[in-house]
């Protein structure tokens, strides 16, 4: 079915509802807190070996979400445009949209990649082909398509322009950090899979099966050792912020377990005319901040604020730097430095 039923391939993976698009943040919060109570070391991960698409591609495709008309009328010029390198055969309307949000998720990417991923996809569906019963016309003309697609300057021209235009790169990357960020304060052990450390535009298996570049990774983290948000944030294009954000937090999370271990969920409401952009929560003497519909927030907080927790000292930034008195904090505040906010404290008295 996941490989058959595709309007939003962000929502195709195991335990996934593909036709539920999106809870209320309520929902999110009496889940976690859920967790926290009753599984408290509970696995939380964003990729698997199994994933069919890596958190990073689903976090730019959470993005087409939010922009439905936009991304419907590219879609129907593609199709049209399209038309004719598409033979006797195929592909169907249902692959065809699943190669659109395939390039949308990780592009730039290389035409065997993406031949490989339309064929196990095709083939999972058993629709048309499959594994046991191939079709072999219809998956010539299938990965024909795709490289002929690809192959399209046209074509290619006007998918890089609808990247740029609706800024996909750059708001995939801030749900990125919003889910890196998620994963290790939320409620649970966090298990980063392999080469997820940086940006990871991989597909379904075995393409997030590939090498990882081990060496790279520590020498980038090695350069981070001591940088600040503004450091890390000009390692956007490569991946090193999200290494650093990990870092940062798990670095913490190692000299002071206690909070992220902690059975209590606190769901922290935002106020203003923003505030539907803003997830946040507090577990003991740990507050993570989060935006969320990064496209329709645009680059502006405005007037939303959220109250600290008091109760206790100051709260210090671990992304940010900066320390900030419980009470009522301007979100812009919050998040000047970095895209999110993990502030701790040391226990009361």
């Amino acid at each position: 079915l996941f490989y058959r039923y595709g309007p939003l391939l962000a929502l195709n993976e195991v335990g996934g509802e593909p036709g539920t698009f999106g809870r209320p943040v309520e929902d999110f919060h009496a889940h976690c807190a859920r967790l926290a109570e009753r599984w408290p070391a509970t696995m939380l991960t964003l990729s698997t070996h199994d994933t069919k698409r890596s958190a990073d591609v689903r976090a730019r495709l959470h993005v087409l979400s939010e922009i439905p008309e936009a991304w419907g009328a590219a879609v129907t010029r593609w199709h049209e445009a399209n038309a004719r390198h598409r033979g006797r055969h195929g592909p169907d309307p249902e692959m065809e949209l699943t190669l659109y949000q395939t390039l949308v998720g990780a592009w730039p990417i290389e035409a065997d990649r993406v031949v490989a991923a339309m064929a196990k996809s095709a083939r999972e569906a058993k629709v048309l082909t499959s594994w046991t019963n191939p079709d072999a016309g219809y998956d010539a003309d299938l990965e024909s398509f795709a490289r002929a697609v690809l192959a399209d300057g046209a074509f290619v021209a006007g998918l890089e322009g609808f990247l740029a235009e609706h800024r996909i790169v750059e708001l995939g990357r801030r749900n990125a950090l919003t889910q890196a960020t998620l994963l290790v304060t939320g409620p649970g052990v966090p298990d980063v899979y392999q080469g997820t450390e940086l940006w990871e535009h991989s597909l379904v298996d075995p393409d997030n099966r590939r090498p990882v570049d081990h060496d790279r990774r520590a020498a980038l983290l090695d350069e981070l050792a001591e940088a600040g948000p503004e450091q890390a944030l000009a390692h956007l294009d490569d991946g090193g912020a999200k290494l650093w954000l990990l870092a940062q937090v798990l670095r913490h999370r190692r000299r002071h377990p206690e909070p992220f271990c902690s059975r209590h969920w606190t769901p922290l409401a935002a106020t203003g005319g923003k505030a539907e952009h803003v997830v946040a929560f507090s577990r003991g003497e740990l507050v993570a901040v989060v935006p969320r519909l990064v496209h329709g927030l645009g680059d502006d907080w405005g007037d939303t604020a959220l109250e600290l927790p008091d109760g206790g000292g100051p709260w210090r930034d671990l992304l940010g730097g900066k320390e900030h008195a419980p009470g009522a904090v301007r979100v812009a505040d919050l998040l000047a430095a970095f895209p999110t906010a993990v502030l701790v404290r040391e226990e009361p008295g």
